[in-house]
């Protein structure tokens, strides 16, 4: 995955390539001028551009018009976010104000890997094996993924939901989303859902979507920022049913 910096901050630079580095080593962050922008947006081997607002001055027209043509995937760091408006005829995947919210913005570099990775049909970290292995405060947990329901965010720890148990443990969601198959999918910032053995979308209003897996009380919350690039996956590849919002 290639991402390019259009941005004069040196600091946002050193902090992107940390994120992106901590995620996976293959990740290419690199800063370029104006120029360079224009004639990359057509490359094929371009994924993200990250834009600074602060150079919104200096982009061109004819720069923005390659932008909106090739629709690539764009990041825009915000000064102010009235100024979001600028960039609506792109295809925007995220926008973040200053002061800028490190962790928001490496959550939202993870899901975009996780998606770059799903398309090329290859789990990132993932070695194959048929078990997770995880530390608990007293004991080593080994569970098999095909019992995994969905991993959720509970205050500082992660709740394991299977269909006889759950359990906790100390690792966070985006350290272990990078170790799972590719069938488990982030859709929110607080759960990680597996979907061969999710059963019903249900639409449950504002974009919004429950998950559920055929066990009583157990479901997951898809949000509408994850839905639009997991929904239509989600029911073309795995066995679940969709249900609209009951109205009325």
């Amino acid at each position: 995955m290639n991402i390019l910096m259009y941005t004069e901050k040196e600091d946002y630079i050193k902090i992107v390539k940390l994120l992106c580095y901590d995620i996976h080593n293959d990740i290419e962050v690199k800063c370029i001028t104006e120029c360079q922008l224009a004639y990359e947006a057509t490359s094929n081997e371009l994924n993200v551009i990250i834009i600074d607002d602060r150079l919104y001055d200096t982009l061109t027209e004819t720069c923005m018009d390659m932008l909106i043509k090739s629709q690539i995937r764009v990041i825009v760091f915000l000064t102010k976010k009235n100024n979001v408006k600028r960039y609506l005829s792109l295809n925007l995947l995220d926008y973040f104000q200053s002061p800028l919210i490190w962790e928001e913005i490496d959550d939202c570099l993870r899901n975009e890997y996780r998606n770059y990775m799903m398309l090329k049909h290859v789990g990132p970290h993932y070695d194959g094996s048929s078990k997770l292995v995880v530390k608990t405060g007293t004991e080593i947990l080994v569970i098999n993924y095909s019992d995994i329901l969905f991993f959720e965010k509970y205050n500082k720890n992660t709740m394991i939901h299977t269909n006889e148990h759950v359990y906790e443990c100390h690792e966070n969601l985006k350290h272990l989303l990078i170790k799972l198959p590719d069938y488990f999918f982030r859709v929110h910032s607080s759960f990680i859902v597996n979907f061969n053995n999710a059963k019903t979308i249900t639409d449950i209003g504002n974009r919004t979507y429950q998950i559920s897996f055929g066990k009583k009380d157990a479901y997951a919350i898809m949000s509408r920022k994850r839905s639009e690039d997991i929904l239509e996956h989600a029911l073309n590849h795995y066995q679940m049913s969709f249900v609209e919002e009951k109205r009325g």
